[in-house]
């Protein structure tokens, strides 16, 4: 998750995603980050911090997990997902999944509900969460 935002439920980050494609309020208003462009990999997240990213947006510091390293391409296929077209998919990213229960932002039918599982797919270079999934573990 970029840096400026309190969660995956801040007003001000919803109401970015519903307008881009990648939601950084550090980068300029045409440009769309560092994701679109190959890795410099001399600086990356490690797993530890991977995991860290992943237990703070989902609520829990203390969720037991597993964080894989992989490309973006290898990351996609596995979480059965196609990602953002302005992301270069040669980036390394870590995959991680949480044995915690997270919840949901609800909708006007539904009520927030308590679901089991969080994954998040982590650039590890930048440390942005690019996708995430609530109630799922897309590695075990």
């Amino acid at each position: 998750m970029p840096l400026g935002y309190a969660g995956i439920n801040d007003p001000k980050l919803l109401t970015c995603m519903q307008r881009e494609v990648v939601c950084n309020p550090a980068a300029d208003s045409g440009d769309h980050g560092p994701l679109s462009e190959p890795a410099d990999t001399s600086r990356s997240v490690d797993q530890a911090e991977a995991l860290a990213i992943a237990r703070k947006m989902a609520g829990s510091s203390a969720a037991p997990g597993v964080a894989e390293k992989m490309s973006g391409s290898a990351a996609a296929s596995l979480a059965g997902q196609s990602r953002s077209p302005e992301i270069d998919e040669s980036r390394p990213v870590w995959v991680v999944s949480l044995d915690t229960n997270v919840l949901t932002d609800g909708s006007p039918a539904a009520a927030p509900r308590s679901v089991p599982g969080y994954s998040a797919i982590i650039d590890a270079v930048t440390g942005e969460i690019t996708d995430e999934c609530l109630g799922c573990r897309w590695i075990r």
